[in-house]
């Protein structure tokens, strides 16, 4: 991204007059009828936007995961841990064959996300319902 917002207001105008630009790159795309999705103003914001999110949850979910790891495994150092997470989700991830599968699976997933969901928080509030009632 940062060499297509450098470059793109260079190679479109020149050096002189894109550097007299206030904003040379939103000025590029404003000016230049590119009809590709990327480089919509919008769609790019919610790209960014959702690229990073999805960076960031992944990266606590590698996070929290090796902190898991850690107390099952505490001789090995958290870096470690975080290496062979993204090897094994990797090679899983490959293990994939199609689209369909990944539905199939998501479709699996499907009752035990409802039982996190309901179930979980139901069974943690009669426990504490009960705690209460014993103290």
């Amino acid at each position: 991204m940062f060499f297509l917002s450098v470059y793109l207001p260079l190679l479109t105008f020149g050096n002189e007059t894109a550097s007299t630009l206030l904003f040379p790159f939103i000025t590029t795309l404003d000016k230049v009828q590119l009809q590709w999705l990327i480089f919509d103003r919008a769609t790019l914001f919610f790209a960014l936007s959702l690229v990073t999110f999805i960076m960031l949850l992944t990266s606590l979910l590698l996070w929290q995961s090796s902190i898991i790891m850690n107390q099952y495994f505490p001789g090995l150092k958290q870096k470690y841990h975080i290496v062979a997470l993204s090897v094994s989700i990797f090679i899983i991830c490959l293990c994939i064959p199609s689209w369909q599968e990944t539905e199939k699976l998501l479709w699996w997933n499907t009752a035990f996300r409802f039982y996190i969901l309901i179930v979980l928080p139901l069974i943690i509030f009669l426990i504490g319902v009960r705690r209460k009632r014993l103290s």
